[in-house]
């Protein structure tokens, strides 16, 4: 059995649990204890109620001290589910005591020069650690099969892309930064504009693509989440929304009431898969399990992490000139 510990022990580390209708795991303590590979050992926080919180609910035992932990369990894989700002730091421990797998929440680092460091220092060990940076979305079989559809060109080209998210730009616009990267990963991203009035942690921005394609990605100033988007191709239209908890597929068909002109009309999405979770933590779990023993990059891995982060910081960048 693979050895795991958390390090950080809020939502994403064990609270959100799993979906009762699918089973599918919405946080690291439940992907843990779904895989048969792997056996939760402890949990790492700096706060003592926190720690035995985590204990009195789950039986696992609880470390205020980091180091004891890792000395301790010396652990198989480490899921690092600390606030953003220590995301480095704790990256750079497991490092140094030779963890063979990390699961790092999203972002990766503070910076794109944080993360292209921490890289470094990974890929000149004598034996690399396997990081897997939890971009969950690149899992999830509608956005796979989405990616699928614009490789093939099933209904043409992509014509626009357009993006909605709330809850700032670092927590859910990134995953949307880092879906576009996952669905156009060999094309450079030029800044149009970028703007913040009115919303300051969600700003809206475009992007243009090396082949032209126009990205609008709108930011809204609200206190649900907002994670949508849309691709529109020269024969269809497909959405995922509503935090992927709704995907909708609409082909270009004849419009009976104008003779000559074409208009989108719904159709059957089940090629877009089936909407929900879609078992993504699970499979991300798995991805670094797999590309740990066969010694490859996970599909999401600090490398794609520093693209997302490099787009975030451009949009950043923009706004304080």
């Amino acid at each position: 059995m693979l050895r795991a510990v958390l390090i950080g022990l809020g939502n994403i580390a064990w609270k959100f649990s799993h979906d009762n209708n699918t089973g599918s795991s919405l946080c690291h303590k439940d992907a843990f204890l779904k895989n048969k590979k792997v056996s939760l050992l402890a949990g790492y926080a700096p706060n003592d109620a926190h720690v035995k919180n985590f204990s009195m609910n789950t039986g696992v035992i609880g470390f205020t001290n980091i180091n004891q932990m890792l000395e301790e369990i010396k652990p198989d894989i480490v899921s690092i589910c600390s606030p953003q700002e220590f995301h480095a730091e704790h990256v750079t421990l497991c490092l140094e005591n030779k963890v063979p797998m990390i699961w790092l929440e999203k972002p990766a680092a503070g910076s794109a020069d944080e993360i292209k460091k921490l890289e470094n220092i990974r890929s000149t060990m004598k034996t690399p650690s396997t990081i897997l940076v939890n971009f969950q979305r690149r899992y999830s079989e509608n956005y796979q099969k989405l990616k699928a559809l614009i490789e093939k060109e099933i209904y043409g080209a992509p014509l626009l892309i357009e993006i909605n998210y709330s809850q700032g730009l670092q927590l859910n616009g990134s995953h949307m930064l880092d879906i576009l990267i996952y669905l156009f990963p060999n094309f450079d991203y030029e800044l149009l504009w970028a703007d913040n009035k009115n919303k300051p942690n969600n700003p809206s921005f475009i992007y243009r693509l090396s082949n032209n394609l126009i990205v609008n990605v709108s930011g809204i100033e609200s206190d649900f989440h907002n994670i949508d988007i849309r691709v529109v191709f020269e024969k269809a239209r497909i959405s995922i929304e509503h935090c992927d908890m709704s995907i909708r597929l609409e082909k270009v068909s004849n419009n009976k009431f104008f003779p000559g002109f074409r208009l989108l009309k719904d159709s059957n999405a089940d090629e877009i898969g089936v909407p929900g979770f879609n078992y993504s933590f699970d499979m991300a779990l798995e991805d670094l399990i797999e590309s740990n023993n066969k010694k490859y990059q996970p599909q999401s891995n600090l490398l794609t992490a520093f693209k997302g982060q490099e787009l975030v910081e451009k949009v950043l960048n923009r706004l304080t000139k």
